[in-house]
């Protein structure tokens, strides 16, 4: 329903919907397909205009979940090779597998973001770009209803609403203006550097290697372009944003890249994101819910924000219809849903965090690393541990006293020395304070 009222002030226009989704990127637009498919109205509002680009690892490690929205063809005629391997070197200690069963895609934000909102338009779903929201609605009990939000045109947009989602990223509007906080915040100690290149001849896998406190990954997109990343520790001298010390750097790390770079042609700007601490927030009160970054944010090491964000928008839809009726059940479900989020997602947070510090690897991560790697199947459930289906914690099980144990017969170590290293590695993975 809409009503229009012309005065000498901007146009104002009124509207009701079923739900009010800000942000129409990954989990803003994942999400509106689902609710549209369910037969709910659906308001999808964005700050930025179509086909603009933003900072992402865009690493696909889970292509049921782009099947189940119905774009997987699409996802595919955008020309990113499907990924077979992933080749990880951890500290010279090889923990690369071959996973055609478990195909995975690098595709860049311009052409997925693109494609998901055509989606989104096929469903019945308008995307509406280039609109800020201002403020939040609020009934007379205190619950959110709805947004107050400028168009492109300066047009005022007053939608109602008996649930606003903020899917709008890292800096949410929603959550600023819900009062949502952060909590079991985790810094980060390294930064990222992004570089795209075109004709650099690497095969179609995803490489990470660490050597020492460094750390490069290298992963080919779509339309023939080869991503790049350092994440360099923020002690560290060197400037990155050089491209003569960001491609040593590089070739020296991944040995794939050694005599390939000086051929290769550089595509667009190198990118640099730093401070990107980790995060939970609150996700959920009466009448608003928070999806995606907005909500919770891990290091970018493991490649799961886009994943994340398509999980999190399956598990609300599957939570919240259900129960959609009243603001009490709609309230209770989100309510749910939050304490389900933290509770799947904690593990993979503290484990991205763990493999991202800034710290030297320990006589005990090096022995863990050496047992995965003895076992085709341990490997494989590094594979399935990025696909949400083996919880890292298990690793914290016999793989951390068998390696704890190895630790202690290696000539050189210490059960001193060996048991800070464990207790260490304990609090890196469970959150808690780390040991000096």
């Amino acid at each position: 329903m809409t009503e229009s009222t012309i005065t000498n002030e901007p146009t104002i226009t009124k509207e009701t919907a079923d739900i009010v989704i800000v942000g129409a990127r990954i989990a803003g637009c994942a999400l509106a397909i689902r609710f549209a498919e369910a037969g709910k109205r659906v308001a999808l509002l964005d700050r930025g205009e179509r086909e603009t680009d933003v900072l992402s690892t865009h690493y696909l490690q889970d292509l049921r979940l782009w099947d189940e929205l119905g774009v997987l063809q699409q996802l595919h005629e955008l020309g990113a090779p499907p990924l077979h391997a992933t080749r990880t070197v951890m500290d010279g200690v090889d923990l690369s597998v071959y996973h055609p069963q478990w195909p995975r895609m690098c595709v860049r934000r311009t052409g997925l973001d693109e494609m998901l909102r055509r989606r989104v338009e096929a469903v019945g779903v308008r995307v509406r770009t280039g609109v800020t929201v201002n403020r939040l609605l609020e009934e007379r009990n205190g619950r959110v209803g709805g947004v107050v939000a400028t168009g492109p045109d300066g047009e005022r947009l007053h939608i109602s609403a008996p649930l606003v989602v903020g899917a709008d990223g890292r800096n949410s509007t929603v959550a600023k203006l819900v009062g949502s906080n952060k909590y079991a915040v985790t810094t980060n100690d390294r930064d990222a550097i992004w570089r795209y290149y075109r004709n650099l001849p690497v095969p179609p896998e995803f490489q990470l290697v660490r050597d020492g406190r460094e750390i490069f990954f290298m992963v080919p997109c779509d339309d023939g372009i080869t991503l790049v990343v350092a994440q360099p520790t923020r002690d560290d001298p060197r400037d990155y944003r050089d491209r003569q010390v960001f491609e040593e750097c590089a070739q020296r790390i991944i040995p794939t890249l050694r005599g390939l770079m000086d051929g290769a042609q550089q595509v667009g700007e190198v990118r640099q994101v730093r401070r990107m601490n980790g995060y939970f927030r609150e996700a959920a009160g009466p009448g608003w819910v928070l999806v995606g970054d907005s909500g919770h944010f891990k290091d970018v090491i493991t490649g799961q924000g886009i994943s994340d964000a398509l999980r999190q928008a399956r598990a609300l839809t599957r939570r919240l219809l259900p129960e959609w009726g009243s603001p009490r059940t709609i309230d209770r479900a989100t309510a749910r849903w939050w304490r389900e989020r933290d509770a799947e997602a904690r593990p993979m947070y503290y484990f991205s965090r763990s493999i991202g510090l800034g710290l030297a690897t320990n006589s005990v991560d090096l022995e863990l690393f050496r047992y995965i790697s003895a076992s085709p199947r341990r490997r494989d459930n590094l594979t399935l541990m990025l696909r949400h289906e083996y919880n890292p914690r298990r690793l914290m099980g016999l793989p951390a006293a068998v390696s704890m144990a190895k630790a202690m017969s290696r000539s050189g170590n210490t059960v001193t020395g060996v048991i800070g290293d464990a207790q260490a590695s304990l609090y890196r993975q469970f959150g808690r304070k780390q040991a000096k």
